[in-house]
């Protein structure tokens, strides 16, 4: 079988290896290495009958960009079903960029650029939204080059009602506890 590596449509390299797997390695990759590859094959009594093309695969290049600044709206604390608005931006134009949850590096979406911004909004935040947020951001002439990661930020979610019932029954308690004094003081007197 004749293997036949492509990146965004150009063949690159090909391979007839002695069983029915390829492995392609990359060493070196860079910016030059960038994109979507796919992958076809024929056996190579047959030239003229190929495969179908393999699912693409995306290989992107980090770090060509700067860091993006993240922050966070309301900053600090968020009260648990409040709102809060992420903000990332860059000094550069046209950038897209992209929320991850640092703990699991999974994406949590994707703004489109305004102006050298983007924002996300978390809406009705829970417990499980508590934790350190990240951004990057690539442009859209260039989509397999990415910025590094912005350095994180800490979204700390409060149960603000649990806290003010506590402060309430203690508020009732010394309360209670001082009309008991005055009380008792009265009687004093009164006798």
């Amino acid at each position: 079988m004749r293997f036949v590596l492509y990146n965004n449509g150009r063949q690159v390299r090909t391979q007839e290896p002695s069983g029915r797997v390829a492995v392609f390695p990359m060493p070196g990759v860079g910016l030059k290495t960038r994109g979507s590859y796919t992958c076809q094959f024929h056996t190579t009594s047959n030239t003229t009958e190929w495969s179908r093309y393999s699912d693409p695969v995306e290989l992107a290049v980090a770090d060509k960009y700067p860091k993006p600044a993240i922050s966070l709206s309301p900053a600090g604390a968020a009260a648990l079903g409040q709102d809060v608005a992420v903000r990332c931006w860059a000094a550069l134009l046209d950038a897209k960029f992209f929320l991850v949850k640092v703990r699991d590096r999974t994406p949590l979406g994707r703004a489109e650029p305004v102006g050298v911004g983007g924002e996300f909004l978390l809406r009705g935040v829970r417990w499980g939204d508590g934790g350190n947020y990240a951004c990057y951001y690539h442009l859209a002439a260039d989509p397999f080059a990415w910025s590094q990661p912005s350095n994180p930020v800490e979204l700390v979610i409060a149960d603000y009602t649990w806290g003010n019932i506590v402060r309430l029954a203690l508020g009732t308690g010394v309360l209670l506890a001082l009309v008991l004094m005055v009380a008792q003081a009265a009687d004093r007197d009164g006798r």
